[in-house]
């Protein structure tokens, strides 16, 4: 027979083999539960954690893949911009030499003209001045005609 002090209040019991093997296996019964309760909790709190870590993992790759494809976005957008206004600056380019391309045109013209008008003109001052000069020899010839004509009837008088 063993004698075994009450943890909890202190009396002294005595207890046959028997006894003391069911009370030890009792004990060491419930410490077992609660050591495979508490290891369970802890592979259930480290299941937990593991997932929490893997689905915090998991969110920052996909915020990652999220952020560099709206980087590529912008890129592209900026990239469309960049082609729209080089587009849009050719194009104005392109314009700007059509007008001064046709202002030279216009230039021209214009100077062909006024040299034409200025040709035109001096042709028509020749012209009226060989009409005078022509005018002249023929007033001077008819005076000289009716001169002689005057004279020979003076003479003949």
């Amino acid at each position: 027979m063993s004698e075994i002090k009450c943890p909890h209040c202190g009396q002294l019991f005595t207890v046959d083999e028997d006894g003391y093997a069911a009370l030890v296996r009792q004990v060491r019964d419930e410490e077992f539960q609660r050591e495979l309760a508490a290891q369970a909790e802890r592979i259930e709190q480290a299941a937990e954690a593991q997932r929490q870590a893997a689905l915090a993992q998991e969110r920052a790759a996909v915020g990652e893949q999220l952020a560099d494809k709206d980087r590529e976005i912008a890129q592209l957008r900026a990239d469309a911009r960049a082609a729209s206004d080089a587009a849009a600056l050719d194009a104005a380019k392109q314009q700007a030499a059509a007008e001064r391309a046709a202002e030279s045109l216009r230039a021209e013209a214009q100077r062909a003209t006024a040299e034409r008008d200025a040709r035109i003109a001096e042709l028509k001052a020749a012209l009226e001045g060989r009409d005078a000069a022509a005018a002249a020899e023929r007033e001077l010839a008819v005076q000289q005609a009716r001169d002689a004509a005057a004279a020979c009837q003076r003479e003949e008088a």
